[in-house]
């Protein structure tokens, strides 16, 4: 999208926004995804995963502001 577009009363006026939104949503531009009919599964469902299992590090100490990456 040419970003001089962003300036569009589209994006800042909240009525005209989520109409666009509506209309982006209603009558989707490119490929169509063709799912088909469901199936059923036979057999065992492998339990292990290639992502490793993680838990929260709930006394993590916050990351200072100069710590942060700039893009």
């Amino acid at each position: 999208m040419d970003g001089s577009r962003l300036k569009d009363a589209g994006f800042w006026d909240v009525d005209k926004y989520w109409a666009m939104q509506d209309r982006v949503w209603r009558n989707p531009v490119g490929a169509k995804v063709n799912v088909g009919d469901v199936e059923t599964v036979r057999g065992q469902v492998p339990t292990t995963s290639r992502i490793p299992e993680t838990r929260p590090h709930i006394d993590a100490p916050m990351p200072r502001m100069d710590d942060v990456p700039t893009p």
